[in-house]
């Protein structure tokens, strides 16, 4: 059988502006990236990542629906064309997550132990084939587990069903984002005392302090992991930390957006 299934891919971080070939080249063939739309995200900084120096890279935590915590917005963008049926979505799917790793994915992956490709389908449509050929797609899967998360807060994907468990998104300016689906991968967090909290702000730049000195005494200025905070806030991605980040950037002389 053959569908009609208009989705696209919830982005917070670099996979929108990333300079990389492998990147760049996976939003021209996949995306609708003249189309991009601000919609609102439960999102923080709280990954650390070895391959960004040690700083921290954007994860999806429920506990950003809670007021307190509120603000976060990341960036929708189409795909060129719907998918039509298990093996399309599938193959869009991999090629997610061959751009997150910066490969080809000839395997067919969809997640490893830092993240998962999870799918959030629009509460308004009939979703019940869709959800259908995504879990096959997941069930197939060697390694996909939900990340970790505080118990406060739940989890943001069920390993089963592959299923994002965070609310569909609205557009910052307008109503509910007219997609049937999204896909977006959920990233594990760097949790502290051990599992009772998300890194805060101070911490969160002090990464990006301490790698922006790392590297200025060895003349990569040009190199300097701060990078992925800078340009975020470039490209319209926000998180409820930001401000308390930016401050402490800048009282560390470097200029911030």
């Amino acid at each position: 059988m053959k569908y009609d299934w208009r989705g696209g891919v919830l982005v917070v971080g670099s996979l929108l502006w990333d300079d990389d070939g492998c990147r760049e080249e996976w939003r021209n063939r996949w995306l609708s990236i003249d189309d991009a739309r601000r919609v609102i995200a439960p999102i923080r900084y709280g990954r650390l990542s070895k391959g960004r120096g040690c700083t921290y890279t954007m994860v999806f935590s429920r506990a950003c629906r809670r007021a307190a915590y509120a603000g976060g917005v990341g960036v929708a963008v189409a795909f060129k064309a719907p998918m039509d049926d298990a093996e399309s979505l599938a193959a869009a799917a991999h090629a997610l997550w061959g751009a997150e790793k910066k490969e080809s994915n000839s395997g067919g992956r969809l997640g490893a132990s830092w993240g998962a490709v999870g799918l959030l389908a629009n509460p308004q449509r009939d979703a019940s084939e869709l959800l259908a050929a995504w879990k096959t797609c997941v069930v197939r899967q060697p390694c996909y587990s939900a990340p970790s998360h505080l118990k406060s807060e739940g989890a943001v994907l069920d390993e089963e069903s592959g299923r994002l468990l965070i609310p569909w998104p609205h557009e910052v300016v307008g109503g509910p984002l007219n997609l049937d689906f999204l896909l977006a991968t959920a990233t594990d967090p760097e949790l502290m005392v051990p599992g009772q909290r998300y890194p805060s702000a101070a911490r969160i730049a002090a990464a990006w302090i301490a790698d922006r000195d790392q590297k200025a005494r060895s003349g990569q200025t040009e190199k300097q992991e701060v990078k992925y905070f800078l340009e975020n806030r470039k490209h319209g991605i926000s998180t409820f930390q930001d401000d308390r980040i930016r401050a402490y950037l800048l009282g560390a002389g470097i200029e911030s957006v």
